[in-house]
């Protein structure tokens, strides 16, 4: 059942969908979903390791949390440029950084939109940089618009089978109602979560688009989904198991919501829902900007 999964997670995970459907499910969980992240924003913030006035783009920046806490970091001599190709979801954004002078936010795809040059000391991302339909013209966008002493930092998932969060439920779930159908062969290389997994095409991409000095570091921490309740009300509005079920009677939708409980038990612990998670945090710096 976990191919089954596969075929699903291979959708086109593309601009409209961040645009439409994507943000506006991120929108109606964003508690859960904010939340959940927490441990690998921590992560990540001090693996960044910002310095006052450095200027930085937070590159698929969601509700701006990442952003508002490098603006305190950079202090009021750096700037922070947030950038999420969600309308909806930057609406968050803007409600949060209303006041905060020097974080600025812009809607689109950073992957192509114009961001200057060499302007940046940091290019940094939380999970936004797997979702590109052309990811070597996408970094080669964010190198032109390093400083040559710039560095680019940013996470991605590993393999699903790392990740039960997300497969563990779907799959179980697929075992009582049937995935839609998908084609029989998927690519790997399609934007989705899972799509910068392999290290060995992370490094491909990042190196003809001009990187160096890439570094890959492993990160495993737990997922934080919150109560049981808040955990299967997530999972099933969000994720590979989520078109099924939106569209499964009520009897189904019952099913589904008990699968998924059982599945989560064995990752309940007295703090809620805590599954395993992992993560790759990239670090590399561009070649020289002539």
């Amino acid at each position: 059942m976990m191919s089954n999964y596969k075929q699903k997670n291979k959708q086109a995970f593309s601009e409209d969908y961040w645009k439409e459907e994507g943000g506006q499910k991120w929108l109606e969980n964003i508690d859960v979903v904010e939340s959940s992240l927490i441990p690998f924003g921590e992560i990540l913030l001090e693996r960044a390791a910002f310095r006052e006035a450095e200027f930085v783009l937070d590159v698929g920046c969601g509700g701006a949390l990442t952003s508002l806490e490098i603006v305190k970091q950079v202090g009021s001599g750096g700037q922070v440029t947030a950038i999420d190709i969600s309308a909806d979801i930057l609406s968050v954004a803007r409600q949060r950084a209303e006041r905060v002078a020097n974080l600025y936010l812009r809607e689109g795809d950073a992957g192509s939109i114009a961001l200057g040059e060499q302007y940046f000391d940091v290019i940094f991302s939380r999970f936004g940089v797997m979702f590109f339909n052309d990811p070597i013209a996408a970094f080669k966008n964010f190198h032109e618009a390093m400083k040559p002493s710039a560095r680019l930092v940013f996470m991605c998932w590993r393999t699903l089978e790392e990740n039960p969060w997300m497969g563990e439920p779907a799959a179980a779930v697929f075992k009582h109602l049937a995935p839609p159908d998908k084609p029989e062969t998927a690519d790997a290389d399609a934007p989705g979560p899972f799509s910068f997994a392999d290290t060995g095409r992370v490094r491909h991409i990042l190196a003809s688009a001009g990187f160096k000095d890439i570094n890959l570091q492993a990160v495993d921490t737990g997922m934080p989904l919150g109560a049981m309740h808040e955990a299967v009300s997530f999972l099933m509005r969000m994720g590979p198991a989520a078109e099924v079920i939106a569209q499964a009677n009520d009897d189904e939708k019952d099913t589904a919501a008990m699968t998924i409980r059982h599945v989560l038990g064995k990752y309940e612990t007295a703090d809620g829902i805590m599954p395993p998670a992992a993560a790759w945090v990239v670090i590399a710096r561009p070649q020289d900007n002539e």
